[in-house]
């Protein structure tokens, strides 16, 4: 009996560890897909602030954004896992499945606290953006027909025209 509770104690100890690992990865890729989307955000709150949006709504419109793609990430994440833990613990273990609803209830909003942290953290700055960025042809993020100054690069225009 004592070798069969150290097995299931080294299986657990897996299952935690994959766990904490994936988590980890979902946190990675998390972080790779708010900064890939700053590009968009800026351009969003430069047309959003030419509008007449002031600081505030922008900043609200985010911690929306962010709090809703967290809780969805998080119910997708965790009925995904209780239904791994439910078809595991039926067919392989052979034991009734338990998902405790004070776990799920913190994991969510661990998940949702968690984006929205990241969402904001990656965002700050760009709420400062002016309306008239657009128009004095201001760029914060460089793109490849623009200098890091925010200026437009004519060199290639001036050498052409020799």
């Amino acid at each position: 009996m004592q070798a069969l509770d150290s097995i299931f104690s080294k299986v657990a100890f897996v299952i935690q560890f994959m766990a904490l690992f994936t988590v980890l990865t979902g946190v990675i890729v998390l972080v790779g897909a708010v900064l890939n989307g700053r590009y968009q955000r800026i351009r969003e709150t430069v047309l959003l602030r030419t509008l007449g949006a002031t600081r505030r709504q922008l900043v609200q419109i985010q911690l929306v954004e962010y709090a809703i793609l967290g809780v969805l990430a998080a119910i997708v994440g965790g009925g995904l896992s209780i239904a791994g833990n439910a078809l595991l613990a039926q067919f392989v273990f052979k034991v009734a499945p338990v998902a405790p609803p004070l776990l799920v209830l913190g994991a969510i909003v661990t998940a949702a606290t968690v984006t929205v942290v990241t969402g904001l953290l990656t965002s700050r700055g760009v709420t400062l953006i002016s309306g008239r960025a657009t128009t004095t042809g201001f760029t914060v993020w460089p793109s490849p027909d623009r200098t890091l100054a925010g200026t437009v690069d004519r060199s290639e225009e001036h050498t052409s025209e020799l």
